[in-house]
């Protein structure tokens, strides 16, 4: 049951009469136009067609349970902050694995949209979230990454060709032949860029390089007679400035910029809470627009041929969020946004040798409180939601003075007071507004649900080193922050409580080359490392005593630069960390938080406690 086209060019509509005269469920041409314009640049019936299909089949499967279901689309939301469709009924689908309509929606068998919103409470918001994650697994059953090609003015070129001359993955030109925005091969199949990475495409005449960002399933890139660049922003954005790119920044112990306190003035009060400018970590600006409040995007034309960083700023003048590696040639046309995606699909492939979040996460430090942990959640939380979670709005200072452990956990603190026979002295200042000797795991993860965000910790002790490193991996892969409990000193051994710390990891890259010198003045080299934004506490300065081994070192001028965030650990100095991180019966060694947002109205909302 669904609308259909006679040939004629009419749309033959078969809702029933009652569903017509109350306009529930929409008609077929607004689903396709809603679900399928953001992807293509206009409505397209074909894609959305192939779409649906997978979702029906996947609605269908043998033995399909409801927790199965709600597994499957656990990270819907991440697929668009801002859902197209009004919500008719309450749409409870996404409540939890509780929630009753994924069983109505299994038990009705659906064999077509219509037959999907009919479903009670499942509504046109949940069927828009389903249908972006059905249409991200589409995407993947190609590629990593669909290209749109399309005009100067965003509308999807058709009925011409283009080639894929070269890439990850691309081991000779690859023609293909563009309808409706897609391109397929001689065969039907749409033809996908197979990896994260930089592309060479061409129409013939003129070609361009198409970066391939991480969690990206659809590339909008065209070629025009002079370049432009159209930048998707909230309304909070009041500007946009563009830099050149670098290549690397400067890690946490090697910065000279200044830093400033949460008002935005040089540091003189700032006890427990800095913030180094995002601006002062880039390269000048060379063109800064402000933004029509009015309008979702903003277009830039004619920037000369290279690679840019894109930053947003907030009212206060404070870039709040980036885009990285945004390549321009002469004639390019590229479109991108300055939100961020995730897709947890890719959490069951391999992941690429080198991935990067999308932009960078303005620093704060902790200065010499203990809330590592709690500035790592507001470094997180930041990355998804820059207008709240910014160094001058909710801060890293605003998260310690907000999320505190519970009673149960003073009750832990206590406990280590007494079996410590007094000899953890920092527990002492429990009742102060600096929960010593540091925030638990426990708190972390009730801290980040609270307040909208994915609130699931891991511990991946019993994978092995190199399946256990591979996960965290997968976490970068799918476009997620994570949040690692590590011991940066490593010379005490496990079950103590004294250099514990957390950061956030941002990127890695598996050929990177850090070396180390030994005792005798013998270099070495590791290859392979992690990439983070740390708050400070530990490690950031730190000797190495002759109790460490070698290959633990940290003290060559390799890691007085980093590609993003403020800091690196070689992949055998983090695992050496990284097990040495925990309690035993208080906390977890290996242990991880991935931070997503999986409640958009708790996670952006200016005040969730309202």
């Amino acid at each position: 049951m669904e609308e259909r086209g006679d040939g004629s060019g009419k749309v033959v509509d078969e809702r029933t009469a009652a569903e017509r005269a109350g306009n529930y469920p929409p008609r077929k041409s607004t689903m396709v136009r809603r679900c399928t314009a953001a992807i293509i640049g206009e409505p397209d019936e074909w894609l959305f067609d192939q779409v649906v299909a997978d979702l029906v089949a996947l609605l269908n499967e043998p033995g399909l349970t409801r927790e199965d279901l709600f597994a499957t689309f656990r990270d819907t939301a991440g697929a668009f902050v801002v859902p197209s469709l009004s919500n008719s009924g309450r749409g409870r689908f996404f409540r939890g694995p509780g929630a009753r309509a994924p069983k109505r929606l299994l038990d009705a068998n659906p064999q077509t949209w219509l037959e999907i919103l009919r479903v009670r409470d499942i509504g046109p918001d949940s069927f828009y979230d389903m249908f972006n994650l059905l249409a991200v697994r589409w995407v993947h059953r190609f590629g990593a990454s669909l290209p749109v090609f399309i005009a100067a003015d965003g509308s999807p070129l058709d009925g011409v060709a283009w080639t894929i001359q070269s890439g990850p993955g691309i081991s000779a030109p690859v023609g293909v032949d563009v309808r409706h925005g897609l391109g397929f091969d001689p065969a039907g199949n749409p033809v996908a860029f197979p990896s994260v990475g930089e592309y060479v495409v061409s129409d013939g005449s003129a070609q361009t390089r198409v970066d391939v960002p991480v969690a990206t399933a659809f590339v909008r890139v065209g070629l025009a007679a002079s370049n432009q660049l159209r930048i998707f922003h909230d309304p909070e954005i009041v500007a946009l400035s563009v830099h050149p790119a670098k290549a690397t920044y400067p890690a946490k112990h090697a910065q000279w910029q200044s830093t400033f306190d949460k008002s935005g003035t040089p540091c003189g009060t700032c006890e427990k809470f800095a913030f180094v400018k995002q601006e002062d970590l880039e390269s000048p600006q060379i063109l800064m627009v402000a933004t029509d409040p009015e309008e979702s995007s903003t277009l830039i034309s004619n920037l000369p041929a290279g690679r840019y960083v894109i930053a947003g700023h907030a009212d206060g003048g404070l870039i709040v969020t980036t885009v990285r590696d945004v390549v321009m040639d002469v004639g390019s046309v590229r479109e991108i946004g300055l939100d961020h995606g995730f897709d947890l699909t890719r959490l069951d492939v391999v992941p690429p040798p080198k991935v990067f979040l999308q932009g960078n996460v303005p620093q704060q430090h902790q200065q010499q409180t203990r809330w590592c942990g709690l500035f790592s959640l507001a470094h997180a939380f930041s990355y998804w939601a820059p207008q709240r979670y910014n160094p001058m709005g909710d801060n890293g200072q605003w998260a310690g003075e907000h999320i505190k452990d519970g009673w149960d956990s003073t009750w832990l603190h206590s406990f280590l007071l007494y079996v410590s026979g007094g000899l953890i002295p920092a527990v002492v200042s429990i009742f102060t507004d600096d929960p010593s000797p540091g925030t638990l795991q426990e708190t972390m993860t009730v801290g980040a649900w609270r307040f909208g965000f994915s609130g699931q910790g891991y511990t991946y002790e019993s994978l092995g080193k190199t399946e256990a490193l591979t996960q965290l991996k997968r976490w970068i892969h799918c476009g997620v922050p994570v949040i690692v409990t590590i011991d940066e000193l490593m010379d005490q051994g496990e079950g103590h409580w004294s250099s514990e710390h957390y950061k956030v990891l941002i990127g890695y890259d598996d050929d990177a080359q850090l070396r180390y010198t030994d005792d005798d003045g013998n270099e070495h080299t590791s290859t392979g490392a992690f990439y983070f934004q740390n708050s400070g506490g530990q490690g950031e300065t730190r000797g190495d005593p002759d109790v460490l081994e070698a290959q633990l070192r940290e003290n060559h001028p390799d890691y007085e630069s980093v590609p993003m965030g403020n800091e690196a650990d070689s992949y055998t100095v983090f695992w050496e960390k990284w097990k040495t991180g925990g309690i035993p019966t208080f906390s977890d060694s290996h242990w991880c938080l991935p931070i997503y947002p999986t409640d958009f109205v708790k996670a952006y909302a200016a005040n969730p406690e309202a």
